[in-house]
């Protein structure tokens, strides 16, 4: 199921008819946003459509699988008759992973097109993306690459210049909402609510969040932190809390996801996310935003 972004779902399907039809579009497609809106899943669906039985041999696509590895870095690349791929650990789409790629490309189709899928292409080193250039300088006649990115500004300008850019935009929260409630209808209200802030508009997360073993502990305390303080005397306990969130990595999260939801006093929250991005300890900055609600 894709939520959201009827506009950028719209331009995809226009593009890849203005391509059936024969007329001229660009060779190289950038999806740009966030993960976890439906990117891969759309275009992967006309990607299907265009290619039809050939989608086995003339798709080929590098995949960034450090979320559902639980790895920091995790690449694949594969072509979907499985015989084929190579599976690595790096910080960044280096040249050799993108010389494959582009050594894959250069294959004729044994159909009418072959298509290229990079994902999250802000991962290539320079001399990855300089190794990829040449294939948007002089792109092979039926070659197709498309790429989606969380950072379209931190792409190199020789490589953004060559693209048709989708832009994708947040959902917003009460289409969002709308959309929990015929896809979750027995949902109860407090993961519900929890759900959808912390999935900061990107309908691809919800199912990762729902199905999270910690879910009930994360409902609990974000619960609680939403929760306005009744008392002074709880203080110590809601930096516990505060501090729960912060150990599991996902403080800034936590943080966005409040101004998406509009639970909490913007400039507070603003506030805290300059603090976190200085030199501040984190227990400090933790203790002065549990001051501070009070004050509200």
């Amino acid at each position: 199921m894709v939520v959201g972004n009827k506009q950028a779902r719209d331009m995809i399907q226009q593009f890849f008819l203005s391509l059936q039809t024969g007329k001229t579009v660009f060779p190289f497609l950038l999806l740009a946003w966030r993960n976890h809106v439906g990117k891969t899943t759309i275009v992967e669906q006309e990607i299907q459509q265009m290619l039809g039985q050939y989608m086995a041999t003339d798709y080929i696509a590098l995949y960034d699988l450090s979320e559902q590895l639980g790895k920091e870095h995790a690449i694949k690349i594969e072509a979907p008759r499985g015989e084929e791929y190579i599976a690595v650990e790096d910080k960044q789409y280096c040249n050799r992973w993108i010389r494959e790629v582009t050594h894959r490309l250069s294959r004729a189709p044994l159909g009418s097109r072959k298509v290229v899928y990079l994902e999250n292409i802000e991962r290539m080193t320079i001399a990855a993306a300089n190794a990829l250039l040449k294939s948007f300088e002089e792109p092979l006649p039926g070659r197709l690459i498309i790429a989606s990115t969380s950072s379209p500004e931190s792409l190199l300008d020789t490589i953004r210049s060559r693209a048709l850019i989708i832009p994708f935009h947040l959902i917003g929260s009460d289409e969002l909402r709308q959309a929990m409630h015929t896809a979750y209808p027995t949902l109860d209200a407090k993961t519900q609510q929890f759900v959808t802030a912390f999935s900061l508009g990107a309908w691809g997360l919800i199912d990762t969040l729902l199905a999270s073993p910690d879910i009930d502990a994360w409902v609990q305390m974000y619960d609680a932190i939403v929760t306005r303080f009744a008392r002074p005397t709880i203080i110590q306990e809601q930096m516990l809390r505060l501090q729960w969130v912060a150990e599991h990595g996902q403080l800034e999260q936590l943080i966005d996801a409040l101004l998406y939801a509009w639970a909490w006093t913007n400039d507070l929250l603003v506030r805290i996310k300059k603090l976190l991005q200085s030199n501040v300890w984190q227990d400090t900055i933790l203790f002065l935003w549990c001051v501070e609600s009070l004050r509200k």
